[in-house]
């Protein structure tokens, strides 16, 4: 005390401390120690010295507060110098506060209260300690809160400041307040003086107390009613988020939108869609195509709708593009029944819209369109949840070909079948209506190597019909290779093989044990509506009516003459042509009951020949004249008379020939119309001339045994 009074006195004696003063020994610290007075060694002139009793010796004695000093040998304010923080104030704090409050929370039992109140007396009036606050409270938990908790500035999460009763806004916020109060929201004790409320939210500062929920959220997911949500939100809505655009990102972190599921979620990395309120929607497994997607379908009506869709990134998305986007990605991550249920939506009211806009629409509605109808064609969609399909890998199963060989096809599921309406949507979508080369040709040498689902007849039958109607699907070279493969039954000729035998079929297959099926190639045969004019020398097949031919196939429709008169060679060459035949016993073996009379069958060949034939082709006809190929009645003994062949030498068309039977014979009256056109010319003469009964005596000696007969002998 005597010191202190002594400097005293002597800076009363008009001599200062000054700059004179370095180096003396005249500089008394708290601790009660003289010190010299050294610029490098300064001390801190401060009323608080008692808060800090482990650092007195880095305070000036309180005595000597009232004294004038030179600033130069104390501490002086600097705002935010972490220097001047760490050289003189930090271990201060050190020495004061637990080191469990060098964190950005603590409990706030750590420290007590009266010793945290007196502390922030000292930081709001002395201008050393006030400098470097925000230092100090980034690095200690030191801003308490009503929840018993002590926070740094570093924490996410920060006490906000209660708005006292006697603030102008206390009312208007109340319900803000109370609502963040009940969502555990921390607020700082409201014995802080006001120099801390500046590291803290304020109720005013909408986008501080924003980041401050968000933070919350993320410690601890919030419970929230929709009354509560659309309190926040309207609170949220006084965001300017032009000048301030980074609170979008943190509006959409919030667990406060909800979806058309019900369900509350945040838009954080996800892309938020909105589907206008006219629209129908299933939402069968929509929500997890969503989330696979990176997606959320929010409700219209949701507490949301406070801010505009646009300016948080809300986008509104046509019905169609939401499938293109989101649901058809995973649509095979769907059960079976979930992608029926949004078959039949997309068939019910949506297919028809999207075709209709591609058709009518502007540009953008018509790409959208397009693209949702285009990708719905190759999607996989169809079939059991092992082994989903697009639509054009199924068949149309009304189209009975796809049911020769089933194993190579795909049948729409039965609950398809049910419906017209399935099948036409399906049909639009490219269900397969049509058999590829390659499937075409398996299937015919399947049914050829008598591997067929259906009646084998059946199956050449629908073959054949499908072959013409479609040939113009199918290329050249394919079509060539069809009519060399035998697929196509022949005709059945029984009712003319007594006559001469039918033309061999190139293939036969047995179906059953008894029936065995001829077949030909389409090239080289012969289609017309009768057989007699070629039975023998072509295979002869049965064609749909009215069906188109293609050259490629080589069906003969009309025959050449030469096809005509070889067929004629060949019936000569048959049974009726042998004399023998003139017994009766071997004439009751040839025809039988069904058969188609020689004579008619022969008139139809005529017939052919002379609409066929021009002026220079009857000279093919001389080929006939010693042909046994004119058709006679044979008189018998006993039963009906029978038709045989005979040379043309030796039929007359007149019925004296009679008297000359067996040597001569008449020609059958149904055979004169044929008479000037094609008989004469083959050797049919209209009366007996000197020839004939030379050629009867030459038969008769012949017969005879060339014996000399006298005038008895019949």
């Amino acid at each position: 005390s005597c010191f202190i009074n002594d400097t005293t006195a002597f800076e009363h004696g008009s001599l200062a401390l000054s700059s004179f003063s370095e180096g003396l020994p005249l500089l008394l610290t708290a601790d009660m120690q003289i010190r010299k007075f050294d610029k490098k060694a300064l001390v801190l002139a401060s009323r608080f010295c008692d808060l800090f009793p482990d650092s007195h010796n880095k305070f000036l004695h309180p005595d000597l507060l009232p004294l004038e000093m030179i600033s130069e040998y104390f501490l002086t304010a600097k705002r935010g110098d972490d220097k001047f923080y760490a050289a003189n104030l930090h271990n201060m704090l050190c020495e004061l506060l637990p080191e469990k409050l060098l964190n950005e929370k603590a409990e706030s039992g750590l420290v007590d209260e009266k010793l945290l109140i007196y502390l922030w007396e000292c930081f709001s009036e002395d201008a050393v300690f006030k400098s470097c606050l925000d230092i100090i409270v980034k690095k200690w938990a030191v801003l308490p809160s009503q929840s018993k908790q002590l926070f740094s500035t570093q924490s996410a999460v920060l006490p906000m400041v209660q708005p006292s009763k006697s603030s102008p806004v206390y009312h208007r916020v109340l319900n803000i307040t109370d609502l963040l109060h009940s969502l555990e929201m921390p607020f700082l004790e409201q014995w802080l003086p006001s120099t801390a409320h500046q590291f803290c939210p304020q109720i005013e500062q909408h986008s501080k107390v924003l980041l401050n929920l968000v933070n919350l959220n993320k410690q601890s997911v919030m419970n929230v009613s929709k009354e509560d949500v659309k309190i926040l939100f309207e609170y949220f809505r006084q965001i300017n988020f032009q000048s301030e655009p980074g609170s979008v990102g943190l509006i959409r972190c919030l667990p406060f939108f909800q979806d058309v599921f019900g369900k509350w979620t945040n838009l954080i990395e996800r892309t938020a869609y909105l589907l206008p309120r006219h629209i129908t929607l299933c939402l069968e497994g929509v929500e997890m195509c969503l989330k696979n997607s990176g997606a959320v379908l929010l409700d219209p009506d949701g507490e949301w709708r406070v801010f505009s869709a646009l300016e948080i990134g809300i986008t509104e998305i046509q019905n169609e593009d939401l499938y293109t986007k989101c649901i058809f990605n995973s649509f095979s991550t769907l059960n079976e029944d979930q992608r029926h249920k949004h078959l039949k939506h997309i068939r019910d009211n949506l297919y028809h819209q999207c075709c209709a806009k591609i058709q009518y629409a502007k540009w953008d509605e018509y790409a959208s369109a397009r693209e949702f109808v285009s990708t719905l064609k190759t999607l996989r969609c169809l079939g059991p949840d092992n082994s989903i399909k697009p639509v054009h890998e199924f068949c149309d199963h009304t189209l009975i070909i796809f049911h020769i060989s089933k194993k190579m096809y795909n049948f729409l599921p039965e609950y398809f079948t049910e419906e017209t309406k399935w099948l036409e949507f399906f049909r639009d979508l490219g269900l397969k209506q049509s058999i590829p080369e390659n499937d075409f040709m398996q299937i015919i040498q399947a049914v050829i190597n008598g591997q067929s689902d259906i009646p084998i007849e059946q199956a050449f039958s629908i073959l054949l019909q499908y072959l013409l109607k479609c040939h113009h699907k199918y290329s050249s070279g394919f079509l060539h290779k069809i009519s060399m493969m035998p697929f196509v039954p022949v005709r059945d000729l029984k009712r003319l093989t007594w006559i001469a035998p039918a033309f061999n079929a190139p293939h036969r297959i047995q179906n059953g044990q008894e029936k065995t099926i001829e077949l030909a190639y389409l090239k080289g045969a012969y289609c017309g509506k009768t057989e007699e004019p070629v039975w023998t020398v072509m295979p002869v097949i049965s064609l749909p009516p009215n069906c188109s031919l293609n050259h490629e196939l080589g069906v003969v429709v009309t025959p050449s003459l030469e096809h005509v008169l070889k067929n004629i060679i060949q019936i000569s060459k048959g049974p009726l042509s042998n004399r023998a035949l003139f017994d009766q016993a071997s004439c009751r073996n040839i025809a039988h009951e069904g058969d188609t009379d020689l004579v008619s069958v022969m008139s139809s060949i005529f017939e052919f020949l002379h609409s066929n034939m021009n002026n220079g082709d009857y000279k093919l006809l001389d080929s006939l004249n010693t042909l046994a190929c004119v058709p006679v009645n044979a008189r018998m003994q006993l039963g009906p008379p029978v038709s045989v062949l005979v040379t043309p030498s030796h039929v007359v068309a007149s019925d004296e020939a009679s008297q000359y039977f067996p040597f001569l014979h008449c020609l059958p009256h149904s055979l004169y119309v044929h008479l000037d056109t094609i008989l004469q010319r083959i050797g049919v003469k209209k009366s007996i001339e000197p020839m004939h009964i030379k050629t009867v005596l030459e038969m008769v000696y012949k017969q005879s045994e060339q014996l000399h007969l006298d005038i008895n002998t019949k």
